[in-house]
């Protein structure tokens, strides 16, 4: 495949596979046209051999309309395969983001998360639930005293992150971020 793509490279800048340029004595009795149909070729070769890449993931978060201060405020999060191909999502690396007056978010002290714990493969169509218990993750919790707030879903896998040696598929971990559509919240005082 490399040799072709010199090949390529030579043609493409005029130089004859005999060595001599275009327009020198001993021209190539190669056109214009074959190194056009060669450029062509290698470049569709090139692109077929690269899988591309997964769908971005669909999220959903599903919150209640209206809570008591003193109940539990659990939040879920769909993770949704949107795309034609089998994608591999991180639980882990899926986040809240709650916006309001108040709202406070205290990280957890401790070691840092292995994003890959809980990696799985969804099929087409197929969708994924993470539950944010009383609207806390592994790193931290909400603090959510009486008022209104709009939760979303924050998912991010960074292009560098190295999945572990045993992952069957590494180039079907979708890479980026995606974000749900934000949700209303209202936490009640307490009776």
């Amino acid at each position: 495949m490399l040799k072709s793509l010199r090949t390529t490279a030579r043609l493409a800048r005029g130089i004859a596979g005999d060595g001599t340029r275009r327009g020198e004595a001993g021209r190539s009795r190669h056109g214009l046209g074959w190194a056009s149909a060669v450029i062509a070729l290698s470049t569709a070769a090139c692109m077929a051999a690269e899988p591309a890449p997964p769908a971005p993931p669909v999220l959903r978060v599903l919150a209640p309309a209206a809570i008591r201060a003193n109940e539990p405020r659990d939040i879920s999060v769909t993770i949704t395969n949107g795309g034609a191909t089998p994608v591999v999502v991180l639980p882990n690396m899926v986040r809240l983001r709650i916006d309001g007056e108040h709202a406070q978010y205290v990280p957890y002290p401790g070691p840092p998360i292995d994003p890959w714990e809980g990696a799985r493969e969804l099929a087409e169509g197929a969708s994924a639930a993470v539950l944010f218990r009383d609207a806390s993750d592994k790193r931290g919790v909400w603090r959510l005293p009486p008022g209104d707030y709009r939760v979303r879903a924050l998912y991010e896998v960074p292009p560098d992150l190295t999945p572990p040696a045993g992952l069957a598929s590494p180039n079907r971990v979708w890479r980026g971020r995606a974000e749900s559509e934000p949700v209303s919240m209202t936490v009640q005082p307490a009776r």
